[in-house]
């Protein structure tokens, strides 16, 4: 074998080693997974409204909404307009599954928990996800594993509309580093 093939299969195996697969992929089913339980939160927040006699859409909140996902895309060096992007399609696919629970009438019966203890809920997997979507870039650059047809699934029962669900995917694989402002 020439050297150079030998170099080569050397540099192959060093990044096996340093990046395995499974890494990806369990970083894929992580992403979907936390995101999950976050728009499963929707459920209790529909509910909470549907007691309370409160519309789905709330303007006020989806700006402090905004500007704590903007926060945090500076906290952990993301993209800004990319974050905001995304969490503008989280709360559009969170309104999707609270319109499908307020025609529900199995939700009329649903626990209610207070909106305070939700929004707390909300706001650590908001965190947990801006860590791993941080972590993830600063390792590899670009959101690689990620792919439509699991994404899909992960989401089957949460009530979103095919549409959503692109979007929502398509705003998630958009996210990526801020480079103007590395630490």
């Amino acid at each position: 074998m020439s050297p150079s093939i030998m170099k080569i299969k050397h540099y192959i195996y060093i990044f096996l080693v340093a990046f395995p697969i499974s890494t990806f992929a369990e970083n894929s089913v992580q992403i979907n997974s936390i995101i999950k339980a976050r728009l499963s939160l929707c459920h209790d927040v529909a509910s909470y409204k549907i007691h309370k006699n409160i519309a789905i859409e709330n303007l006020k909140q989806e700006q402090v909404v905004l500007a704590k996902a903007a926060q945090s895309a500076k906290k952990y060096t993301l993209e800004p307009n990319s974050v905001l992007s995304f969490t503008q399609a989280m709360m559009d696919s969170c309104k999707q599954i609270q319109h499908a629970d307020f025609n529900n009438p199995k939700t009329q019966s649903h626990k209610i928990i207070p909106i305070t203890e939700t929004r707390k809920k909300l706001a650590k997997l908001n965190q947990k996800l801006f860590t791993t979507l941080a972590h993830q870039l600063n390792t590899q650059a670009k959101l690689t594993g990620l792919n439509y047809p699991s994404f899909s699934r992960a989401f089957s029962e949460l009530q979103l509309s095919n549409k959503q669900q692109q979007t929502l995917f398509k705003a998630l694989k958009k996210i990526e580093l801020d480079k103007d402002n590395k630490k």
